[in-house]
């Protein structure tokens, strides 16, 4: 996950954070009040307008609605085209305003359907919700559309008014995987909502039959004149055919028209199959053709390579040819034996050349055959087709008649069936609708679902919260912990020192509480110092922060105090001219200390004793009006050279880096400097600033110490915290043996 947050300058600094499942708990941990928060809130909205909510019932009836097929006219062989319409026409038929105004004279709502609707006994929260809705004015509609116009509402009727709101609450739709449609009414009065659904399909039902006769009447009114020209039409059309046969002498005409095609059919599959073995033999003519003036050519011809006699003279030719050499290895070409085996292979070689040339001639005449057996098709099939042309200018004429008496006849009794079809059952429906399951009165609301609703609340508020929580851990650009300051901005991290509340004594804390996690702390940034050195610890230790109140003069006294309990000679410096604390600390006069000695004083007169024997002190002394000329003076090096044969450990509480420039002037008397960052105070900018200031005077950064760690953000805090309580080591003197082992390998 990545984090970021805006620099001084104003950018977009980014931080990589690679969390993972424990970092995304512990946020969640730590800012679970305001998950707490907006989730309880949106599920006490939820729970509020589920109660306040009026329970809905839906009465639903159940029908099948199956298209009855459209009669074809007999002989046409039409196919029934697919509808896809169908059943949105059918749904959108029962949700019509013709239906909805039958189901209100049916049931006699012409005065409205308020007091119809209205359920036993109002609830409290329902009574409350119509109190609330009182203050909100609902506008009217100036047009609305019944059925396919647009009217003026003014000009509605009682009745188009009630169907126009049945009609809001009507819904249709299909079961799925099955024929079966549901039609359903929804209504706070679960007997109002069952008897609506069922009376919509009872309306539906009668509205489908009136469509239906509707559309006979019109039909027959339009069918029987059109029968009775098509009549007249048929007995004209047969009185022609039977003229025209008898001028064509054509009564044996069909028989032969069956014949003729058949003939064509099978002279052609003939004539292809000739034309192909023509092809074929050509081919295979033209090859052995151009290869008859090279017999080696000829004879790598399929055809011509796999005669039986030829194969038996090309072993026979190999066979005299390696006894021809066999021979000419043995004696000269003149010698008698030689030259009987050259005859012979000579020999060979002829009856070779011979039957070479009796197999394309066989070749040849196969293809002459093929080819004179295509022709006498050809010739065949041009007869066929030349008295099919003649029978078929005949036919023409015939067909002609004969097409318009069977047109006329399929004309004439699909009009005359469908007009006794008509006659008969005019009153059959268009649609096939038969009911299921009639409504029944509903037992339980289907709105609001209480259970489903506050489930549906519970997740949405803990997930709204839960992303409250990371969207501002993600807009925190506060330290946190020692590892954050590694991975986001790539500077060493000396430690962090953790607590659940600040005591009284915290500046002398590694005094007064020995045993103590903070003394720990200190401990462990100490141990940090030693080894964290290339070649020796630091000695000159200067100590800052980015801005006041992060901890720096306590860090600087407890790290004092830590290494002179492990036997190190520690000076210990107020650099504060601006807001000295030091001597209030180990309760000194302030009226000469570091001020004075860079105005001028004695460096003896400016050290003090502080509460352990190797520790001294040199508090600030009175507030100059110039600090920085002050500390950006020669004394202040001519001081800590003096000093340095005297101690073995220089540290100097400074000011924030990001206040005054004091600090960034002390930077090139030390070693290097720490920066201490408080947890939850502390931004990245700060220190990403402080330590560029730092860099840009030349200074050196010793790292990162995070103070104010909350103890419930580390946790193997409670394992830390029963070791100490568990055990107690004495402290060694590391620092002063470390420091007198560097000065035997300088010497």
């Amino acid at each position: 996950m990545n984090t970021q947050g805006r620099s001084e300058e104003g950018s977009i600094v980014m931080y990589d954070r690679n969390r993972n499942l424990q970092d995304y708990l512990k946020i969640l941990l730590k800012r679970w009040q305001i998950i707490a928060a907006v989730g309880g809130g949106i599920f006490a909205v939820v729970l509020l307008v589920t109660l306040l909510t009026t329970p809905v019932y839906d009465g639903t009836a159940k029908i099948i609605i199956e298209r009855v097929e459209v009669d074809n006219l007999p002989g046409s062989n039409r196919i029934q085209p697919l509808d896809p319409e169908f059943y949105s026409t059918q749904f959108q038929l029962i949700r019509s305003h013709g239906v909805a105004r039958r189901v209100v004279d049916l049931l006699g709502l012409e005065g409205g359907i308020a007091e119809r609707e209205r359920p036993d006994g109002p609830s409290r929260f329902s009574t409350v919700l119509q109190s609330l809705r009182g203050f909100f004015p609902r506008s009217t509609p100036t047009e609305e559309k019944v059925g396919d116009e647009s009217v003026d509402p003014s000009a509605w009727t009682a009745s188009d008014k009630v169907a126009r709101q049945l009609l809001k609450n009507i819904r249709v739709r299909p079961v799925q995987g099955s024929r079966i449609t549901e039609v359903t009414y929804s209504s706070p009065n679960p007997e109002f909502a069952a008897l609506v659904a069922n009376t919509f399909v009872q309306a539906y039902l009668e509205k489908s039959l009136d469509l239906k006769m509707d559309s006979t009447q019109r039909s027959l009114d339009w069918l029987k004149p059109r029968a009775d020209a098509e009549l007249k039409k048929l007995q004209a059309s047969e009185k022609r055919l039977q003229t025209y046969m008898e001028e064509n002498n054509l009564v044996t005409m069909e028989e032969r028209a069956t014949i003729i095609p058949e003939a064509l059919t099978q002279l052609g599959r003939e004539l292809i199959s000739a034309e192909s073995r023509t092809k074929e033999h050509k081919l295979l003519y033209d090859k052995v053709r151009a290869a008859a003036g090279n017999l080696d050519d000829a004879e790598n011809v399929l055809s011509v390579s796999e005669g039986g006699a030829l194969d038996v003279l090309r072993a026979q030719i190999l066979q005299a040819e390696q006894m021809n050499m066999e021979l000419s290895s043995k004696y000269g070409a003149k010698h008698p034996m030689m030259l009987k085996a050259v005859a012979d292979l000579n020999i060979l070689k002829d009856k070779r050349r011979q039957e070479i040339n009796r197999i394309i001639q066989k070749i040849r005449n196969q293809y002459e055959l093929a080819l004179a057996n295509e022709n006498s098709l050809r010739n065949q099939l041009n007869q066929t087709k030349s008295m099919a042309l003649g029978l078929n200018e005949k036919y023409v004429g015939y067909s002609v008649l004969k097409r318009e008496i069977d047109t006329n006849r399929q004309l004439y009794d699909a009009l005359l069936t469908k007009i006794k079809d008509q006659s008969v059952v005019g009153e059959r429906q268009p649609v096939n609708i038969s009911i299921v399951e009639n409504a029944k009165i509903p037992q339980s609301p289907v709105r609001p679902m209480v259970a489903l609703n506050l489930l549906l609340g519970l997740i949405l508020g803990l997930c709204c919260g839960v992303g409250i929580a990371f969207f501002l851990d993600h807009q925190d650009i506060r330290i946190k912990a020692a590892e954050d300051v590694t991975n986001f901005l790539k500077i060493p991290a000396l430690g962090s020192i953790t607590f659940n509340r600040v005591p009284a004594n915290m500046k002398e804390i590694v005094r007064t509480a020995p045993r103590s996690e903070f003394t720990e702390n200190y401990n462990a940034l100490r141990t940090t110092l030693l080894l964290s050195a290339a070649d020796i610890p630091p000695r000159h230790i200067l100590i800052s922060s980015s801005i006041a109140g992060e901890g720096k003069t306590t860090t600087a006294t407890n790290l004092a105090l830590t290494m002179a309990k492990s036997g190190s000679r520690v000076l210990l410096i107020d650099a504060d001219l601006r807001k000295p604390t030091l001597h209030k600390v180990f309760k000194l006069h302030n009226q000469i200390g570091l001020s004075s000695y860079l105005a001028g004083s004695n460096d003896k007169a400016i050290l003090n004793k502080g509460s352990h024997e190797n520790l001294i002190v040199i508090p600030a002394g009175p507030i100059p009006p110039n600090p920085y000329e002050l500390l950006n003076s020669n004394r202040m090096a001519t001081l800590l050279d003096n000093l340095e044969k005297d101690f073995d450990v220089i540290i100097c509480d400074s000011p924030p880096i990001l206040s005054v420039a004091d600090a960034r002037v002390l930077c090139r008397f030390f070693d290097g400097m720490i920066v201490v960052a408080r947890a939850g105070l502390t931004t990245y900018p700060m220190v990403k600033k402080s330590i560029r200031m730092v860099k840009e005077v030349k200074g050196e950064i010793l790292g990162i110490l995070v103070n104010a760690v909350h103890t419930r953000d580390q946790e193997y805090y409670g394992y830390y915290s029963t070791y100490l309580e568990a055990t107690a080591k004495p402290e060694v003197p590391i620092l002063g043996t470390a420091l007198q082992t560097a000065r035997s390998e300088e010497k």
